[in-house]
């Protein structure tokens, strides 16, 4: 094979191995919507979302949050928060798993593990359902709950 024919080719073969290695805008498309994110952001407006959702990257920040806080997987802190969604759903509650997710941040003032996780979610569910408490209110009164235990330890 003469030199310039060699480099020919070889320049043809690095240009199909460059672009069959770029990613395609669909195969950035299909991980979005297969991320656990996009799944639990889903899940809370009860409907599928564009993948382009501004509520799709909060999710993502707070799950990473929560799995660093909790030292949790975010895999089961997002199943957490989801059979908190769907427990409330049942008892006609509607409580957002970004607004558990806050809430749970919140909750952890020094070091929390995922017992820890599960109580907060479970006091805060309770809350919301029983006393039909907005967000902030339920935060609240959960937040001195957590205290007033933390005291009487």
């Amino acid at each position: 094979m003469k030199p310039i024919m060699r480099k020919k080719y070889l320049v043809a073969v690095l240009i199909v191995v460059v672009l069959s290695a770029c990613k395609k805008p669909e195969d950035k498309k299909t991980e979005i919507s297969n991320s656990l994110e996009y799944k639990v952001a889903s899940i809370d407006a009860g409907k599928f979302l564009p993948e382009s959702d501004l509520s799709i990257a909060r999710v993502n920040g707070l799950l990473n949050a929560a799995e660093e806080v909790y030292a949790t997987p975010k895999q089961q802190v997002a199943d957490f928060v989801v059979n908190a969604h769907e427990v409330a759903k049942q008892h006609g509650a509607a409580i957002g798993a970004a607004e558990l997710l806050d809430f749970a941040l919140i909750a952890c003032d020094v070091k929390c593990t995922k017992d820890n996780l599960v109580d907060y979610l479970t006091r805060y569910t309770t809350v919301r359902i029983t006393s039909g408490q907005t967000h902030h209110q339920a935060t609240h009164s959960v937040v001195i709950l957590n205290n007033l235990e933390k005291r009487l330890k």
